[in-house]
């Protein structure tokens, strides 16, 4: 419904017009109401006037100090000059009333007339004051609106877009490793590169860049996930001290990658998690696919034969940036290469072959003198590096078929343990290893003793 509106001549017209004598001869009660609400909203417009005007010439901390007391607002609503008894119209009545006074308006249908004309000229001047009223509410409470929005849209520090990431220089390194080369079971010695004052290292992009290739009988290819199946043991040294020394390193990282999510191994070409056909196509095996592998060879065509091993251990990859230059010694890991059995898979076991060519360190950077002075000062206040001590204890052979009970001692030198970790593999003949394949013995009870006591919460097994 068209709801017409006042303009500054008609309100002026309401309070100051000699005409108000003759036709707004409103009662005492509601020329009281209309008071009340003219008199309180025009006293919160001059409020939020006032504070809006402190906040733009003083600051918003003069604003918020001015004296919050606001007009008491009236108890008797505008609704109520619609219930005086007798000559009271409808609200409905009252809209239809100035829709037919308004210039070039539709007549009101034969059907609304006779209530249309039944309201007195007085009711023209109360609906006319509702409006106004009205109108001042709408002033009043936009005011506020935008009082409340002072701290916000006015303030000194104010900026509609925001920077919330650090601007500085991303720069790929790829360094010649030496040696250049490398073949099964041989130990490649990784220094953590020192870095120029300013620069820092960012988190889990440490890693070995290479090309794989594999030679024997033409058909052989490689397992999946082959950048975890390449080392088998692992150790981490700082100023010699041994910090991390894992055997079977490539059993506890196949199973640990298991986890991650869908997405994530699936774009993870350079670590080898990919198809058999794939595979095939990238080491050009004899048996490879030639039909129905567009999109393996659009992937060989970018990836061909390089594969790169994450040298992604906790002390790099969770603890933010990492500040070579601020350490006193070296960080050193060692990776030991598996046997060609646990990499490469082939019909003949005596014929199984890799090589790792053209190696390079490769790693990223941020220059960043702000992000490096901080690192240096954490560093220098004693900051802590957490991470899981991996050690494979021992390896058991177990018959599915007769063994029943399985008893272990565990012995190891450390003060407290996160957790033990059994992982079931089947056995297998050289090249033919399933890299990322467990099996469930089907185990139906687990009891646990400290020192020949039973553990408090597993008394009962678990």
């Amino acid at each position: 419904m068209y709801s017409p509106s006042v303009s500054s001549e008609e309100e002026e017209r309401m309070f100051t017009s000699d005409e108000d004598d003759e036709n707004n001869n409103l009662n005492e009660e509601q020329e009281e109401i209309l008071n009340e609400h003219i008199e309180y909203h025009e006293e919160m417009k001059s409020l939020m006037e006032n504070v809006l005007e402190v906040a733009q010439r003083r600051g918003i901390e003069a604003a918020r100090s001015l004296p919050k007391d606001k007009p008491k607002k009236p108890e008797r609503t505008v609704e109520s000059l619609f219930s005086v008894e007798k000559a009271g119209p409808t609200e409905a009545q009252t809209n239809a009333y100035l829709e037919s006074r308004r210039p070039n308006s539709t007549q009101p249908s034969a059907g609304r007339l006779p209530a249309v004309v039944a309201i007195p000229e007085t009711w023209e001047a109360a609906a006319t004051c509702i409006k106004v009223v009205n109108a001042t509410i709408d002033r009043s409470q936009l005011l506020e609106k935008r009082v409340g929005l002072v701290s916000e849209r006015i303030g000194p520090n104010f900026e509609k877009k925001m920077s919330n990431a650090l601007k500085a220089d991303r720069v790929i390194h790829r360094v010649t490793f030496n040696p250049n080369s490398a073949s099964p079971g041989e130990v490649l010695r990784v220094p953590v590169p020192k870095l120029d004052n300013g620069v820092v290292l960012v988190p889990g992009s440490l890693a070995l860049v290479f090309h794989l290739t594999v030679s024997g009988p033409a058909n052989n290819f490689l397992v999946n996930n082959v950048a975890r199946a390449l080392v088998d043991r692992l150790t981490l040294k700082f100023a010699g001290e041994i910090l991390q020394d894992t055997d079977g390193y490539d059993l506890f990282k196949l199973w640990d990658d298991l986890f991650l999510t869908e997405n994530e191994r699936a774009n993870m070409f350079r670590e080898g998690i990919q198809s058999e056909d794939l595979s095939k196509i990238r080491c050009n095996a004899g048996d490879k696919k030639t039909s129905g592998v567009n999109n393996e060879n659009k992937l060989n065509e970018v990836y061909r034969n390089i594969y790169r091993i994450p040298l992604d251990h906790d002390i790099l990859k969770d603890h933010g940036v990492f500040f070579p230059r601020a350490l006193s010694d070296e960080l050193l890991f060692e990776l030991r290469l598996a046997p060609a059995d646990s990499v490469v898979k082939g019909s003949d076991s005596t014929k199984l072959y890799y090589k790792l060519t053209n190696i390079q360190l490769e790693y990223e950077v941020i220059h960043s003198q702000k992000l490096a002075d901080e690192a240096l000062s954490n560093y220098k206040n004693g900051k802590r590096f957490m991470y899981e001590h991996i050690t494979h204890l021992k390896t058991i052979s177990i018959d599915k078929g007769s063994d029943t009970i399985i008893n272990e001692s565990i012995n190891v030198p450390r003060r407290s343990m996160k957790g033990l970790l059994l992982l079931f593999y089947g056995t297998y003949t050289a090249g033919t290893r399933i890299s990322e394949k467990t099996f469930k013995p089907n185990i139906t009870d687990v009891k646990l003793t400290v020192d020949g006591i039973p553990n408090n919460i597993y008394s009962q097994g678990m």
